[in-house]
């Protein structure tokens, strides 16, 4: 009965790992509490969003097919430094992203996921 009650627990912090970040970038980027120009709030959103969409692909190990170790680790780094308002730390995770995209053969378009 413990053993399954664990697996509950981490599979919910597995979902809701997210929802525990997104407050922090509102803390980073003043963009999405909608101060400042309109460039600044558009690349806010855009960011945060890619962010939350890799960090899930990272945490969950799943992307069109399953994730090897390293491309999970990739994509959660990515999912991270997209949610911080900086241009070195989008560039960061714009190279973790096509590491982890070049990493994955059945993203790349070659081997299908054996599922």
């Amino acid at each position: 009965m413990l053993s399954f009650n664990v697996f509950i627990a981490t599979g919910a912090v597995r979902l809701a790992i997210t929802a525990f970040i997104v407050p922090f970038a509102f803390v980073y980027g003043d963009g999405l509490l909608m101060v400042g120009d309109w460039q600044t709030i558009q690349i806010s959103c855009v960011t945060t969003v890619i962010g939350v969409i890799m960090l899930s692909f990272g945490i969950e190990g799943y992307f069109r097919g399953h994730l090897a170790a390293l491309a999970r680790w990739c994509f959660v780094g990515a999912g991270l430094l997209f949610i911080f308002p900086s241009w070195l730390a989008i560039g960061g995770a714009e190279v973790l992203a096509i590491a982890a995209w070049m990493m994955t053969p059945h993203l790349r378009g070659g081997l299908k996921p054996a599922i």
